[in-house]
């Protein structure tokens, strides 16, 4: 055995089982494919060289370099293929397409001509083959290719933007594994008579184990799996086949070596099953781990009904799971258009200070198309660390929110098993969300209608107190009216007439008397006249007819809400607070109706009252005007001098379910006022500074000049 032959006969066999195990693990994959004829066209450029080598023979020696020749000729063609494929440079297969086909030229030169190899040079390891007269064009043409596809690996690491950070340190190794590949061209320098030693078997091995480690660590084709079973099988084949050849050749006992071949045979399976097993339960237990926790951990969120509590168990939950760098939430907002990072979902120190994601975000876009957990690409343009990966979850088929999950601890990568257990994860949360969502629609529907009921029962009530308290009011002020006019008069004409026959004392007394009778009755008079107004407003205010839409004058419906905010709030949250109302006199009617309106003008009042409960100014100005800027609306500002509003979670006011009160708010109020304004074909919106008060700003179209609302 010529040991010259060794190195290249044990780096093809190695290569080609790499090939193989690539292959075998996905099939239909192109990139594995190219990878696979890599190894074998370098295979069988280093096997037959070997042979060529340990034979004596000078014609056997040029067939077997004739045929490790057609190795070396497609070995640049399949790496210049390899480059295409994972750069996924699709325009550029017809140039791959063509250099197949000169390629299968060079392989009928060679055999067919004698100007591509002219022959054999004999040198201390063996034969080798002489260059012809072709092989120059050949070489340009073979390090060509090789340049080529170096120049595109250079240009999509340093130039290119589309790959994702992963790919791009993939390209890295493997810029680095082929840049080594490319010594083995020190082989055609015996092509030409110069007498070294084809040594490029040594940077192909170099090229394997950079290649071998980019496999298994940056996820380049996925085979970690098949690696480490092909591993263990042949270790256990290994032993099986070893030992007896080994026994056979020390003590010439072949009978018992091939009896021991077939027990060990026999047991072969039954042992790589269980060290197989043995094995991936230590390399894969933390996958393993992932995965029970996960499972129940989708069993525990299913029992969550309140969609706030839902979203901070979702956050723990991941956190608990696979403890990375930062878990972050995001939930769709529509009013901003964009998913909103929850201020109250951020777990871990985030390298980034991302507050919303656009709905046109290409991480978006991802998350809808894929609908499954994703990585997070440097293409997204969203500036996160490597290794950071999306977890989405889907309501009624629209993606309703999604979680950040950062990198893992010892940045160990999310493997395939990771992105599968966390789809079932977020398959089980989206049930429980779309769960939640439905029970807090019902809960709301049932606060609705009890709200409706109430009034309903606030209605008869106050219908009843009304008639309760006219029916004694009417011939009561009718009878101060009495005492008012006729029965003063009366004894106003007593006092004159007799005034001569009283002393000073007395007529004084009895004019001071007559004074505070007439001040007393005034005093009853307009008691009464308030009473009766009172319950006048109640019964305007309390028929609780939310269908009729029709003119509504601002001016009037103004004059008698205002008065009226007092009656709805507990008179010690509003104690201390000054209402201002300027009401404009050219106010054009509006399309609307008077029941509704008033809730708007409730919410308002009872918030601004709460917020301004521990503060020492409290003032609440209302103002209705034209809108300077457009004179088809009607301009309502309601404004307080509370302590204002973050900035943020001043986008949030108007959603439904958000409140800032606890357990205390429904977070539906300001929602309703929004829905009910937009219903009538207004806008409202917000403006506030902290310590310095907010302002709702509510413009409606005037009747006849306005939207069309129906």
């Amino acid at each position: 055995m010529n040991t010259y032959s060794l190195p290249p006969l044990i780096i093809s066999l190695l290569l080609f089982s790499l090939g193989i195990f690539v292959f075998l693990k996905n099939k239909s994959s192109s990139l594995n494919r190219v990878f696979f004829y890599l190894c074998s066209v370098s295979s069988i450029w280093l096997f037959f060289y070997s042979l060529a080598y340990n034979t004596s023979v000078e014609g056997k020696a040029l067939t077997l370099l004739k045929i490790g020749y057609c190795g070396v000729v497609f070995i640049s063609i399949t790496y210049f293929h390899y480059a295409v494929s994972f750069l996924r440079m699709k325009k550029m297969r017809p140039v791959v397409f063509a250099s197949y086909f000169i390629g299968i030229g060079w392989i009928l030169t060679i055999f067919f001509t004698p100007y591509f190899m002219s022959g054999v040079y004999k040198y201390f390891w063996g034969y080798y083959p002489k260059a012809g007269i072709l092989h120059p064009i050949f070489l340009t043409f073979f390090i060509g290719l090789l340049s080529f596809s170096m120049v595109l690996y250079s240009y999509f690491l340093f130039f290119k933007k589309a790959l994702s950070a992963i790919e791009k340190i993939q390209v890295k190794y493997i810029f680095l594994a082929f840049a080594i590949y490319n010594l083995a061209c020190i082989d055609f320098v015996p092509n030409y008579g110069i007498s070294i030693y084809p040594f490029g078997c040594i940077p192909t091995f170099f090229f394997l184990l950079i290649f071998s480690f980019t496999i298994i660590k940056y996820r380049l084709m996925d085979i970690r799996i098949f690696i480490t079973r092909a591993t263990i099988f042949i270790f256990v084949y290994t032993f099986v086949l070893g030992l007896p050849l080994w026994l056979g050749f020390a003590t010439n006992q072949w009978l018992w070596a091939v009896l021991l071949v077939g027990i060990l045979s026999a047991i072969g399976p039954f042992g790589y099953s269980h060290l197989r097993q043995q094995i991936e339960n230590v390399i894969f237990k933390e996958r393993q781990r992932l995965q029970e926790y996960l499972r129940h951990a989708a069993k525990r969120i299913a029992q969550i009904s309140d969609l706030p509590t839902l979203w901070q168990a979702l956050i723990q939950e991941a956190r608990k799971a696979v403890d990375p760098e930062f878990v972050e939430l995001y939930i769709l907002s529509k009013e901003d258009k964009a998913f909103v990072l929850n201020q109250n979902s951020i777990l871990g120190d985030a390298p980034h200070n991302i507050k919303q994601i656009s709905l046109d975000s290409l991480l978006i876009k991802n998350l809808i198309r894929h609908k499954r957990t994703i990585l997070v690409e440097s293409s997204f343009g969203l500036n996160l660390p490597l290794e950071t990966i999306a977890v989405a979850f889907f309501a009624e088929g629209e993606l309703f929110g999604f979680l950040l999950l950062g990198p893992k601890p010892k940045k160990a990568l999310y493997n395939e098993v990771d992105f599968v257990t966390f789809d079932i994860f977020s398959s089980q949360a989206s049930l429980a969300i779309e769960n939640a969502k439905h029970f807090q629609e019902l809960k709301h529907s049932q606060l609705e209608l009890l709200r409706q009921e109430n009034l309903k029962f606030v209605q008869v009530l106050v219908k009843g107190l009304a008639h309760e308290i006219l029916n004694p009011l009417t011939p009561l002020m009718h009878r101060i009216e009495d005492l008012e006019g006729e029965s003063l008069l009366k004894l106003y004409e007593v006092y004159e007439n007799n005034i001569q026959q009283l002393g000073e004392k007395e007529s004084l007394k009895f004019k001071e008397s007559l004074l505070g009778l007439r001040d007393s009755t005034k005093s009853l008079k307009n008691n009464a006249q308030h009473i009766h107004l009172i319950v006048d407003m109640l019964n305007k205010m309390q028929k609780g007819d939310e269908t009729t839409i029709g003119p509504l004058d601002l001016k009037s419906f103004l004059k008698d809400v205002v008065p009226m905010l007092a009656l709805e709030v507990e008179p010690h949250i509003q104690e201390g607070i000054t209402v201002n109302c300027d009401i404009a006199n050219n106010i054009h009617p509006i399309r609307g109706n008077p029941t509704l309106f008033k809730q708007i003008f409730i919410n308002l009042y009872k918030n601004s009252c709460e917020a301004m409960r521990n503060f020492p100014t409290k003032i609440i100005n209302i103002s209705c005007k034209l809108d300077a800027q457009n004179s088809k609306e009607a301009l309502i500002e309601f404004s307080d001098t509370g302590p204002g509003i973050s900035p943020a979670i001043l986008s949030k006011i108007f959603t439904h379910g958000f409140t800032t009160k606890g357990t205390k708010g429904s977070g539906i109020g300001l929602s309703q006022c929004k829905a009910i304004i937009e219903k009538f074909g207004g806008t409202i919106n917000i403006e506030s500074k902290q310590n310095q008060g907010t302002k709702f700003i509510i413009k409606l179209p005037i009747l006849g000049v306005g939207k069309n609302v129906s």
